[in-house]
């Protein structure tokens, strides 16, 4: 373009009769002699133009509460997933003795050292009995 990069070309060349840059030229002001207005646009814009993370590779996504409640949904929704998946293995009964256990681990109960020795000893034996028997069982 004639005239872009042109040093023997005059300022007054640049303005058309009423004094308004002339389409195609340009005109450039050192920062030190911008009022407060103009030095705050050129910062914002230097800000927006040398912005590290825009030049990283990836799409970029503007988050409004509709998208972050989306989000949530989809990752409870994941979780909920996940939590089905680790429990389609086993078989109702299993389930059923899962939570019974889980909540005879939460009861607490007082003993006296006479029935916690009576548990004890059934629990050992009941142990015993199955030891003895387990040969006996094919797969």
């Amino acid at each position: 373009m004639k005239g872009e990069h042109d040093m023997n070309n005059d300022d007054d060349d640049a303005f058309d009769e009423f004094g308004v840059l002339k389409p195609g030229r340009s005109l450039r002001v050192p920062k030190f002699l911008m009022d407060s207005m103009q030095r705050s646009v050129t910062t914002a814009r230097d800000a927006d133009a040398f912005d590290i993370t825009k030049h990283r590779p990836g799409f970029r996504v503007v988050m409004t509460d509709e998208l972050a409640q989306a989000a949530a949904r989809r990752r409870e929704g994941y979780e909920a997933s996940v939590r089905a998946s680790e429990e389609r293995w086993k078989a109702p009964q299993r389930i059923e003795q899962d939570r019974e256990t889980a909540c005879d681990a939460a009861r607490v109960e007082v003993v006296s050292m006479d029935d916690a020795r009576r548990i004890r000893q059934e629990s050992y034996l009941a142990m015993c009995r199955r030891m003895q028997d387990a040969w006996r069982t094919t797969t």
